[in-house]
């Protein structure tokens, strides 16, 4: 329901409680966001946008051009989302990271990165790395529908198999850039036997690798978290060699997977004739602790839940009544979701569509 059929239209400007009938009970806004994890989208954005099958190569195949189209394509159709090829040269070439900027509505200049790398040793790459990949694209698809305090960069980072290439040239063109952390994830689909996930990162990153264990054991659902030292093998190393803090999440026992970097890491493996070569479970539960910590980290909320306690209810409409016409700024600009500067009937239009009930006080 937009302006063409807005309250004042339907005469519910002054009884508007009578427009609104939902009941609802206040849920902590971290575990409403995080229950946006859906693992058969997950599974879709793996499967069919990412050539992760047997004869695929999203190494310097035709297929890395493909997957990279896609995932441009993919974050496009998200709400709040700007989104670019960003190119840097490596060996004589033009490659391209894809970028997906989620800007701050309080603090915009505060950027915090969830990265990981598309491409392929030459091979399908299913679990090195189109499981990070798909990861990112999930917790961009989960976040970008919420308000963010501070801003997201979603990278899918090219060229990491010669050397992190991709992440290393995004660093050094923001340098003059306020990047508070940098959260990555690489290959973490295939259950080598514990259902769990190591964290690497140094000691500059301490505070984000306990954030992250932590979210794991709340929001992973049975997934396990090992803190696994120091470790300079993937993009997460970009950021921290930068004096960046940072860490990667990669699965547990991930040398015990005999298939990355084989023509064998494709979905339709066929040393798994049962097609479960990928337990598609690890990295859904990962997508749910990324959010989780960003939830807690950086400061993420409903549109429209002025108070933020994941209710859009009366409370928030009382703000909402003394924000009419005003600029979105300070209390009013959780109001602004088309973010176009004002705060109008288009925003309660907006409000009426994200209204979850009268709450405690209704």
């Amino acid at each position: 329901m937009r302006a063409s059929e807005s309250m004042l239209q339907r005469g519910c400007w002054v009884t508007v409680w009578g427009c609104l009938a939902a009941v609802a009970t206040a849920t902590p806004p971290a575990e409403v966001i995080v229950d946006g994890v859906d693992q058969a989208i997950y599974t879709h954005l793996h499967q069919d946008l990412l050539y992760p099958y047997m004869g695929d190569n999203r190494g310097f195949g035709p297929e890395h051009d493909l997957a990279r189209d896609n995932i441009f394509n993919e974050f496009s159709t998200m709400p709040h989302l700007a989104v670019e090829l960003d190119p840097f040269q490596y060996n004589g070439n033009t490659y391209h990271n894809v970028l997906a900027t989620q800007t701050g509505t309080d603090f915009p200049d505060d950027i915090y990165v969830v990265g990981a790398h598309f491409d392929s040793v030459n091979n399908p790459g299913a679990d090195d790395n189109g499981t990070g990949t798909a990861l990112v694209m999930e917790v961009a698809r989960v976040l970008s529908q919420h308000r963010s305090s501070r801003t997201i960069i979603y990278a899918a980072f090219d060229r990491e198999e010669q050397g992190l290439r991709g992440s290393a040239a995004f660093v050094a063109d923001h340098t003059n850039d306020n990047i508070i952390a940098a959260f990555t994830a690489d290959m973490i689909g295939h259950d080598s036997g514990p259902y769990a996930m190591n964290i690497y990162g140094s000691s500059l990153s301490t505070a984000y690798i306990n954030g992250i264990s932590d979210a794991i054991s709340t929001y992973g659902q049975g997934l396990a978290p090992f803190l696994a030292g120091s470790a300079s093998f993937s993009d997460h190393w970009s950021f921290e060699s930068h004096g960046i803090p940072a860490f990667v999440v990669i699965e547990r026992c991930f040398q015990c997977n005999p298939h990355y970097h084989t023509p064998n890491d494709a979905v339709d493996n066929p040393f798994f004739p049962d097609g479960d070569y990928l337990d598609y479970s690890m990295p859904s539960n990962l997508a749910r602790a990324f959010v989780g910590l960003m939830v807690d980290e950086i400061g993420i909320s409903l549109w429209h839940d002025n108070d933020d306690d994941a209710d859009v209810d009366k409370a928030d409409f009382a703000i909402l009544q003394r924000c009419f016409g005003a600029d979105p700024t300070g209390g009013c600009v959780a109001f602004d979701e088309n973010r176009d500067g004002v705060i109008d009937v288009h925003d309660y239009d907006n409000y009426l569509d994200a209204y979850t009930g009268p709450g405690d006080e209704g």
